[in-house]
């Protein structure tokens, strides 16, 4: 029976557009509402961007765009095969609200989890498909309860976020097959897909069917595709186009600094920095930032999510960074500064 589930209370679809429900919680409230305006063919709805990038701003996708979302994913992922889903991002935001959307245009039974790290404390049975941030799949392969649970998932999809180096290494023994999703609010979800395990495993993000790409004189991508009617969307990824619909992402254009007239692309210090912290069985979250010098104009800060200095850290560094590109400072933040969405905010943090 097409419905979901929240708070172990299952509302059928029927009854969800009629409006015959009582919500326990704000969060189950807007949730419902937004599938009852959904049902009853609402064109036009109000979202608003996560803010991981700047300031959060609304977007009014429609429902033609909304739709296209959902057959461009069915045509990768043979969404009409499944039956069961996990909700458990924020149903707020895009991601959220596009897995509401499938289940609702493919009749599935939904099982909606309010936002938490380790969504799976609450799951009680195995579901087909299923989209997650990087922090809740690194949660859920802790737990060993929860791991083998989460590996009786058909098909999961995982984005908001890059995925570190040490998790990449742990997706390639799970089970389900799984991809790296690649897109935001203004092109109503994902609008391309890396997969990242199996003997399928690729190498670059490919654009869904009818995404057309393209690299403005910045060298950032360029995006046009039935979710965005065709319209272009210019992004801030630098990118670098392997083919007419392979991609790699080299970092943000607003991740560059100039420090002392060299420029530093943050992610590929962070490529550096996971590897180190690997090395040293440490699994924290971190981010680099630049930070105003008076003499370089910029200087490298690391960031990093831990309580205490990592022993050996900054040795490691300087073994594997070009002099220019060691951090000049690493502080250490007992819990790192977040959007609504759960999605990290490079600001810099002072001791």
């Amino acid at each position: 029976m097409a419905s979901i589930t929240i708070h172990n209370h299952t509302y059928p679809f029927k009854e969800i557009e009629r409006g015959a429900y009582t919500a326990a919680t704000d969060y189950t409230k807007e949730t419902l509402d937004f599938c009852r305006k959904w049902l009853q063919g609402v064109e036009k709805f109000v979202l608003t961007t996560s803010g991981s990038t700047g300031v959060p701003k609304p977007i009014t996708p429609t429902r033609t765009q909304m739709l296209a979302s959902v057959t461009l994913t069915d045509q990768a992922l043979s969404l009409s095969q499944m039956k069961t889903a996990l909700v458990c991002i924020n149903t707020a935001y895009i991601g959220g609200k596009m897995m509401l959307v499938r289940g609702l245009e493919m009749g599935w039974e939904m099982t909606v989890v309010p936002p938490q790290a380790n969504p799976f404390l609450v799951l009680n049975q195995p579901v087909d498909f299923i989209a997650l941030v990087p922090l809740q799949l690194q949660a859920i392969l802790k737990e060993d309860h929860t791991k083998a649970q989460f590996n009786r998932t058909k098909t999961v999809i995982v984005g908001g976020a890059a995925i570190s180096f040490p998790l990449q290494q742990q997706i390639t023994q799970l089970r389900p097959v799984i991809y790296h999703t690649y897109g935001m609010t203004e092109t109503v979800s994902h609008i391309a897909l890396k997969r990242l395990n199996g003997t399928q495993k690729q190498t670059y993000f490919q654009a869904l069917q009818g995404v057309h790409l393209t690299q403005d004189q910045r060298g950032c991508l360029v995006i046009q595709a039935p979710t965005t009617l065709q319209k272009p969307i210019v992004t801030n990824d630098l990118v670098k186009l392997h083919s007419a619909q392979q991609f790699e992402i080299l970092g943000r254009i607003d991740n560059i600094i100039n420090s002392g007239g060299i420029k530093i692309q943050l992610e590929q210090i962070e490529a550096v920095v996971a590897e180190a912290l690997q090395d040293l069985q440490k699994e924290v979250r971190f981010y680099a930032v630049g930070a105003p010098d008076t003499q370089l104009g910029q200087k490298l800060v690391l960031v990093i999510e831990h309580k205490t200095p990592i022993p050996f850290l900054e040795e490691k560094l300087k073994q594997q960074l070009p002099k220019y590109k060691v951090p000049k400072q690493i502080h250490y933040a007992e819990k790192l500064p977040e959007t609504p969405s759960g999605k990290i905010k490079r600001l810099l943090i002072t001791p």
